[in-house]
Formats: structure tokens, C-alpha cells, sequence
């Protein structure tokens, strides 16, 4: 059984910053196509599907994501800083969080061993 006792600040920083920087890129484009489809496929009798694509290509799509990007990459980094800090001194005064890692290759020795 492993107990994590502490996380690296900065290993947490970059894990929160490049997960909020994924999601950003990823979510509002996709979240555009949704809003899309259910506009002209739900509400609209006459559909095209080029139509669709009206959200992406909108330029107030364009000023939301641009600066939403940055933005949510300095939040996932902020998010990742404060969470490792608080974790850390909960840790100090509590103990930290206890693992058990099992491994199937060490397993599968061991049973070879034990047939032995």
C-alpha cells in the first residue's frame, strides 16, 4: 500500500493548465455544432445542412473563444495550484490518501512462483 504524502506544485500546475487548455479547445466548438444541429434539425422545417456550420463561423462565436481560451487555461492553472496547496496541508495534518498498485505482469510471477 502507497500513501501520496505530497503533490508537486508545479507538476499540478501544468496538469491543470493543460487539461483546462484541452477542454477549452475542444468544448465550445463542439458545444457550437450541437447548438447548431438542434436549431435547424428541432426548430427549423426547411434544414441544410451547411446550416449546421453557422455557429462556428459566426463572429461572436469568434470573440467568446478567443479570449475564452487563455482565460480558462490561466483558470486550470490557478485550479491546479490552490488544490495541490490545500492538498499538501491537509496532508500534513491527516495524512494523505493510501493506494494499492497491482501490478498484472507481478502478479501472474508471483502465481508462477507459487505453482512452483
Amino acid at each position: 500500500m502507497y500513501e501520496i504524502r505530497r503533490i508537486d506544485v508545479r507538476s499540478a500546475v501544468k496538469v491543470g493548465a493543460i487539461s483546462a487548455l484541452a477542454l477549452a479547445l475542444i468544448c465550445p466548438p463542439i458545444t457550437a455544432l450541437i447548438i447548431g444541429f438542434l436549431e435547424e434539425f428541432a426548430f427549423n422545417s426547411s434544414s441544410d445542412i451547411l446550416d449546421v456550420f453557422e455557429y462556428l463561423f459566426d463572429d461572436d462565436f469568434w470573440e467568446f473563444y478567443v479570449p475564452f481560451v487563455p482565460i480558462a487555461t490561466i483558470g486550470g492553472l490557478a485550479v491546479g495550484a490552490v488544490m495541490s496547496f490545500v492538498y499538501n496541508i491537509i496532508c500534513e495534518k491527516i495524512g494523505g490518501l493510501k493506494l494499492e498498485i497491482t501490478l498484472e505482469e507481478v502478479q501472474q510471477t508471483q502465481v508462477v512462483e507459487q505453482q512452483k
